[in-house]
C-alpha cells in the first residue's frame, strides 16, 4: 500500500507541473502578441480610412491629387470670367443646305464664346488623349488614315450616326468633366461653356474635339467588336467604318447589329438609310477615298480635276477659285503623290498658266495652320463646300450623286470641321516641326505644350499607372505603403484593360448587387495585374463573351493586393453594360 500511494503522488505532481508550465506559456504568448498588436496600432493610427462601401461618392472626388476649380480655369483662361458676368455662352442659328435636300441647321456661337472656346481646345481640350481609331478633327490624322486600314478588303461596312453632336448629352460632357479631375462647379462651367440645349452644338468649335473625348469608351467597345469579329474600325465623327477580309452575310449583320447595341448604350442611333455594305466587286469608298486596290480619289473626281486643268490652260472660266483647286492637288499629292495630274499641275505653274492668287496669304494661313482648326462657319463657306464633300462623296455616290461641288448631306459643316480637314489635305513641306513631334497621329503628352507635370496637372487619365507605381516602389507593409493603400481604396479611375478569363464570385464582404456575380482577371496598359468584380446581373454578358479581349470600363478600387500585386476592383461602368 505505501508504494501504491507513492505512484499516486508522483502522478498527481507531474500532471499539476504540466498544467503550470502550460499556463506560463500561454501567458508569454499571450503577451507577445498583444505587444505586437499596440505596435501596429501606434504605427497606423490616424492613417487608417474607413470602408467606402455603401457611400456614394459625388464625382470627381475619387481623383487622386487635389481637384482643379473654377478659380483654376480662371487663371488659365482669364476670358471665362468676362463671358460669366456678361451672360454666358450666345449662339445665332444659321441654315445651310444639305446635298440631299432640306437644310442643316447650325448654332454658331458670337464672338466672345467662340474666342474662349478657341482657348479652351488650345490650352486644354487638344491636350486629352483619343483613341486611335478616331480620325476626324484629330491633328496629324485626316481622311488618308480613316481609309487606310481598310484597304483591300473584301467588304466595307459603312454606319452613319444620326445627329451625332446634338445627341452627345449634357449629362455625359459633365460626368466627363467630373470624373477627370474637376470640381462639380468647375465641370458645370465647362459644360456650359461647350454645350447648347442638350447636347454639343453644330458650328463651335469645341465640338468636335469634346465628341472625340467623351465618346473614347465608344471606340474601345467599337474596337473590341472589331477584334471579335476579325475586322478592322475606324470612326471620322458620326462616319463609323468596318471591313473584313472575307464576306459571311450573317456574320456581318450580326457586328452591325452588335454595333447599333453600342450605339444605343450611349445614347445614339444609326441612320439605317446610310447603312452600305459594300463587297470588292464594287467600288469601295471610305471618307471619299477609294480602297479598292489602291487609296485615290474616286474616277469621278479625278476626271474633274482633268478638266479644271484643260480649262485652266485654255483660258475658259472655272467652277472653282484657283485656291480652292490647289486644294485639291495637296489632298491628291497626299492621297496619291505618282498621279499624272500633279505632273500636269506642275506644267501649269511652269508655263505660268495658273498665277497663285493671294499667296502670301496661302503662306501665311500655312504657317498658322494649327491656330486656324476652328474658324467661323459662316465665314467659310466656300471652304465647307470645298472639303467638307470630300468624306460624304462615298456614301452619296452609293446613291448615283456623283456632283463634284454639292455639299455633303450628313458631315459635320462645323468652322473647326472644315478647317481641319483643309488642314489635313495641306501637304507638309519640309518635315513640319508639327508633323515630326506626332507619334502614332496623335501628339504625345510630353511634347505638348504647357503640358503639367506634377499631383496638380489638369489632367488625370494616367493616374492609375502613376498610383500603381508608387505602389511598387514603396518599401512592402512601410507606413508610405499603407498611406498610398489607404489613399488607393475607394480611388475611382476610367482604365483600359485586357480581360484573360472569369470565376464565379462568392464573397459577401462585396457590396450589394455583386456578391453573386462574376470575377474577371486582366491587366491594365503597364502590365500590372487586375481583379475587376462585376454585377450580378452582368453573369450571362461575361459568360458569352470571347476572351481575351480588350476595353475600357471604369472601376471603384477595393484595394491594392500587395500579396499578389495586383488591383482589386468593382467594375462599375463602361464593359458589358
Amino acid at each position: 500500500m505505501p508504494a501504491s500511494g507513492t505512484e499516486t503522488n508522483l502522478i498527481i505532481w507531474g500532471l499539476a507541473a504540466t498544467i503550470a508550465a502550460g499556463f506560463i506559456l500561454l501567458a508569454r504568448y499571450r503577451q507577445h502578441v498583444s505587444a505586437n498588436d499596440r505596435k501596429r496600432g501606434s504605427n497606423s493610427a490616424g492613417s487608417r480610412k474607413p470602408s467606402r462601401y455603401g457611400r456614394q461618392n459625388s464625382y470627381g472626388k475619387s481623383a487622386q491629387g487635389p481637384l482643379s476649380d473654377v478659380d483654376r480655369l480662371y487663371r488659365l483662361i482669364p476670358g471665362i470670367q468676362e463671358l460669366v458676368k456678361s451672360g454666358g455662352t450666345q449662339y445665332t442659328n444659321s441654315r445651310i443646305p444639305k446635298r440631299s435636300g432640306g437644310f442643316r441647321d447650325l448654332d454658331v456661337p458670337n464672338q466672345a464664346t467662340k474666342k474662349v472656346q478657341h482657348a479652351l481646345y488650345h490650352k486644354l481640350f487638344s491636350k486629352y488623349r483619343i483613341h486611335e481609331s478616331a480620325c476626324g478633327f484629330v491633328k496629324g490624322r485626316s481622311i488618308v488614315q480613316n481609309a487606310l486600314p481598310h484597304l483591300r478588303h473584301e467588304v466595307v461596312v459603312k454606319l452613319d450616326i444620326r445627329e451625332f453632336f446634338p445627341n452627345t448629352s449634357r449629362l455625359r460632357i459633365n460626368r466627363y468633366f467630373r470624373s477627370t479631375g474637376w470640381t462639380s462647379k468647375a465641370a458645370d462651367l465647362l459644360t456650359s461653356i461647350v454645350c447648347y440645349k442638350q447636347g454639343l452644338p453644330q458650328g463651335a468649335p469645341t465640338s468636335p474635339v469634346i465628341s472625340n473625348i467623351v465618346n473614347k469608351t465608344m471606340d474601345w467597345r467599337f474596337a473590341a467588336l472589331a477584334d471579335a469579329f476579325g475586322a478592322q474600325y475606324t470612326r471620322y465623327a458620326d462616319d463609323i467604318t468596318f471591313s473584313l477580309k472575307s464576306y459571311d452575310r450573317g456574320k456581318v449583320h450580326r457586328l452591325i447589329q452588335n454595333a447599333g447595341m453600342v450605339c444605343r448604350s450611349y445614347g445614339y442611333k444609326l441612320n439605317n438609310k446610310k447603312k452600305r455594305i459594300i463587297r470588292s466587286h464594287r467600288r469601295q469608298e471610305v471618307t471619299g477615298l477609294v480602297v479598292n486596290e489602291k487609296i485615290n480619289l474616286p474616277r469621278s473626281r479625278r476626271r474633274w480635276l482633268r478638266a479644271i486643268q484643260h480649262r485652266l490652260r485654255n483660258g475658259l472660266e472655272t467652277t472653282v477659285t484657283n485656291s480652292e483647286y490647289e486644294g485639291w492637288m495637296s489632298l491628291l499629292k497626299m492621297v496619291s503623290p505618282e498621279s499624272p495630274l500633279l505632273e500636269s499641275h506642275q506644267q501649269l505653274i511652269l508655263e505660268g498658266i495658273l498665277h497663285r492668287k493671294n499667296q502670301s496669304t496661302l503662306t501665311e494661313e500655312k504657317k498658322h495652320a494649327d491656330s486656324q482648326l476652328e474658324s467661323e462657319t459662316a465665314q467659310s463657306g466656300a471652304d465647307v463646300v470645298t472639303t467638307v464633300e470630300i468624306r460624304s462623296e462615298g456614301s452619296d455616290d452609293q446613291a448615283g450623286n456623283t456632283s463634284p461641288t454639292s455639299l455633303d448631306t450628313n458631315s459635320e459643316p462645323e468652322a473647326d470641321g472644315s478647317i481641319q480637314l483643309a488642314a489635313d489635305k495641306r501637304e507638309p513641306q519640309g518635315g513640319s516641326k508639327t508633323h515630326d513631334t506626332i507619334a502614332n497621329g496623335v501628339e504625345s503628352q510630353a511634347e505638348s505644350d504647357g503640358v503639367p507635370d506634377s499631383k496638380s496637372d489638369l489632367f488625370y487619365e494616367d493616374r492609375l499607372i502613376d498610383f500603381v507605381q508608387r505602389l511598387k516602389n514603396a518599401k512592402p507593409y512601410s507606413a508610405e505603403a499603407r498611406e498610398i493603400e489607404n489613399d488607393f481604396a475607394g480611388a475611382k479611375y476610367a482604365t483600359v484593360v485586357e480581360l484573360e478569363s472569369y470565376k464565379r464570385t462568392f464573397s459577401f464582404k462585396l457590396p450589394a448587387g455583386y456578391q453573386k456575380g462574376r470575377t474577371v482577371s486582366g491587366r491594365i496598359s503597364d502590365g500590372t495585374a487586375i481583379q475587376l468584380y462585376f454585377a450580378d446581373q452582368l453573369s450571362d454578358p461575361i459568360e458569352a463573351a470571347a476572351f481575351p479581349f480588350k476595353g475600357e470600363v471604369s472601376i471603384e478600387v477595393i484595394q491594392w493586393n500587395s500579396t499578389f500585386k495586383r488591383i482589386e476592383a468593382l467594375a462599375t461602368g463602361g464593359m458589358f453594360d
